[in-house]
């Protein structure tokens, strides 16, 4: 395995105190805010997603959190009253929006987490050219221009996959330290993995078979997702390090992390020959012994760089020798979820209702 400094007891010898600061933290703005539709707006036409998607914990957490043991000690700890009004809990467990000219939480983490605040996208991404025009229908013209708007106006589309799987790991590994060493929160999911995480209860590819079937995704599909996943979970756990300014939980668990996600991206090197990898290993080697604030920083700003390119330009097929390595179906997070029997409008916003989404 790669190793970023020579031993372990150099995370208390001082080789990781950096000055505190916020980096690329998952956050809302207020006018980003005032963006937020809500999930059931997504439902209008997503009957199948959103059905599969209120079976989840993503959604389920809206309810379920607060009543949690754990998350009350958190919160007590972090001198937190109210759960759902917390910045420190809401970026993450919740979707934020305006209601009634209040910010509150009004979901779980639903379709905006993932795909951008929709307000100025919502129409635009499902017209394919008028009223009655389908997607089959289109002409190629004016999806070249649909595409160009929604991408404009900040809707992250599945094919962006970097951008997609970046609002994943912004969450799953904790960057605050406060939030760990004092309130006693985890620092992330150390089994948090795209393939199996992705691919399980939160799957919902309805799209091409018109609400019948929750597709499932390809081979070339899941070996881009293993990879850019193992290459974002060594960027954030970096960001998450250049976080650390004293000795405690969050500054060893953090660096088990990065040395975990450094050696997942080796063993990916031992089985893909591709330049994007190779420069991955390059850029983790040359953080050196003695860990730098701005060199942890500058080389996750690297890797990022680098796995957006191989996202966006390689399709998967010169990565078959990771198939034995990748996630099968039966380990994946949960089970996926089918279409219900009917998905009408009369059957789907009663129950949306009832999750108090509004």
């Amino acid at each position: 395995m790669i190793r970023l400094v020579p031993l372990w007891v150099s995370v208390f010898l001082g080789f990781m105190v950096f000055s505190s600061g916020v980096l690329e933290a998952k956050e809302l703005s207020g006018n980003n805010l005032l963006n937020i539709v809500g999930p059931e707006e997504c439902g209008e036409c997503h009957k199948a997603e959103v059905h599969v998607w209120r079976e989840t914990r993503h959604s389920t957490t809206f309810n379920v959190l607060t009543r949690k043991k754990r998350a009350r000690e958190i919160a007590g700890n972090m001198g937190i009253r109210r759960v759902k009004k917390a910045e420190a809990c809401v970026t993450c467990h919740f979707t934020s929006g305006y209601r009634k000219n209040k910010v509150k939480a009004i979901a779980g983490i639903s379709c905006e987490s993932c795909h951008g605040p929709a307000k100025d996208w919502l129409k635009v991404h499902g017209d394919y050219g008028g009223k009655n025009v389908t997607r089959e229908q289109e002409t190629p013209k004016h999806k070249a221009r649909r595409l160009a708007a929604i991408r404009d106006a900040g809707m992250i589309r599945p094919r962006n996959l970097y951008r997609l799987a970046a609002n994943c790991y912004q969450c799953h590994v904790v960057s605050d330290e406060k939030l760990v060493n004092v309130g006693g929160h985890g620092p992330g999911n150390g089994d948090f993995e795209l393939v199996s995480w992705s691919l399980g209860e939160v799957r919902h590819k309805f799209l091409r078979s018109e609400g019948k079937k929750n597709e499932e995704v390809s081979p070339e599909r899941k070996r881009l997702l293993y990879v850019v996943g193992k290459a974002l979970d060594l960027e954030y756990g970096l960001r998450a390090l250049a976080k650390v300014t004293k000795k405690g939980k969050y500054a060893t668990e953090t660096m088990k992390r990065v040395q975990r996600a450094a050696g997942n991206v080796q063993t990916i090197a031992a089985l893909i020959d591709i330049s994007e990898v190779r420069v991955i290993l390059k850029i983790i080697k040359g953080i050196g012994r003695k860990i730098r604030k701005e060199v942890v920083l500058a080389a996750a700003g690297r890797i990022a760089a680098v796995n957006q390119k191989l996202a966006g330009t390689r399709d998967g097929s010169q990565l078959s020798a990771l198939d034995q390595i990748i996630p099968k179906a039966g380990q994946y997070k949960g089970k996926p979820g089918g279409p219900p029997e009917r998905v009408t409008r009369h059957d789907l916003l009663p129950r949306v209702g009832r999750l108090n989404w509004r």
